[in-house]
């Protein structure tokens, strides 16, 4: 099964995008994880509103405001699914993303190597944010996905949660912390 995760802070004005998209998923096999990182707006009603709706299954943790890594190692560690997926408040899926990401997890689910699989952001109007994925490449690293393979733009990574169970953003506290996965040219 497949967490869907969310971190939000003051997020209530566009938050129902993302939940919309959800909904209208071609398979409802996932859970929706909303960690609220201390939002002062109406995002806790809104959620305990989806909740009564009953459409998606849903688990909110509201915690004190510490910042998206602390929102993100809140999420991965109660996350206990198979798999692990963050979609960004302002963010929402097609309506087979969920779908799409089971069939391709079934051929490849097999090889413990393999971490996870990546899928292609587009803007609203379908235009992708950046290249596509080149054909000839099955599996790959981040790196060298950007590095060697010279892919552009942004993508929404599916992790296997035992993994990234073990790599949580390291928390400082009283610093802000500013994390960089990739290291990207556009």
């Amino acid at each position: 099964m497949i967490t869907v995760f969310t971190p939000t802070y003051n997020r209530a004005y566009i938050l129902n995008r993302c939940y919309q998209s959800l909904v209208n998923q071609t398979t409802h096999n996932f859970k929706w994880l909303i960690v609220d990182d201390g939002s002062s707006d109406h995002t806790e009603d809104l959620v305990k509103q989806w909740l009564a709706e009953g459409k998606v299954d849903i688990t909110y943790i509201k915690q004190t405001n510490a910042g998206k890594p602390a929102a993100h190692n809140t999420g991965v560690l109660n996350c206990t699914t198979e798999l692990f997926i963050c979609l960004d408040s302002d963010d929402f899926f097609r309506a087979d993303a969920i779908e799409t990401i089971y069939k391709e997890w079934e051929a490849v689910k097999t090889k413990d190597y393999i971490v996870g699989l990546a899928m292609l952001k587009a803007y609203s109007d379908g235009k992708l944010t950046g290249t596509y994925l080149p054909e000839e490449v099955n599996e790959t690293s981040i790196y060298d996905l950007y590095e060697k393979y010279h892919f552009k733009g942004e993508l929404t990574l599916i992790f296997r949660t035992k993994i990234i169970q073990e790599y949580l953003f390291p928390i400082f506290e009283g610093r802000s912390l500013l994390v960089n996965l990739l290291s990207m040219t556009y």
